[in-house]
């Protein structure tokens, strides 16, 4: 049990900035992971995550018809657009984030460049989908709803 101990305290003084870290992460990642389940528990089977977000993001910031619930279709046909390519873009932004330290470390130390070109290819075919969302997204309208 005292070599446990021992242990467990050479662990903490050589890792000290790391356990701080993830305990911070995880006292900001249990609320928002709460926050996420809560939005997602009326959901059914064959809703999509990605649009009841979008959908309560609209909401949110645009608001509702507070007489029937229901969304209006000028926030449906103005807002929803924008934030569907701005969740995209951020998606993108995020991944880019994650994926940078290990490209540059891999770019330093090996002198491999092949991850920094798979970086590259994700980030324009994201922008690429993103753009394109845009065009799907208003055929879609024009032919349902004009």
């Amino acid at each position: 049990m005292n070599k446990i101990v021992i242990k467990l305290k050479q662990h903490f003084k050589v890792h000290w900035r790391s356990i701080l870290v993830r305990i911070a992460l995880l006292m900001v990642g249990f609320p928002v992971s709460s926050f996420g389940v809560a939005l997602y528990q009326t959901t059914t089977f064959g809703v999509s995550q990605m649009d009841f977000t979008i959908y309560t993001i609209a909401a949110l910031w645009k608001g509702y018809d507070q007489t029937t619930g229901e969304m209006l279709n000028q926030v449906l046909q103005n807002q929803y657009l924008i934030i569907f390519i701005l969740v995209l873009l951020f998606m993108t932004i995020l991944s880019l984030i994650f994926a940078l330290p290990k490209t540059i470390k891999s770019i330093k130390k090996e002198k491999n460049y092949q991850p920094l070109l798979m970086m590259l290819v994700t980030l324009f075919s994201n922008i690429i989908v993103a753009v394109l969302a845009y065009f799907w997204w208003m055929s879609f309208w024009m032919m349902y709803y004009q």
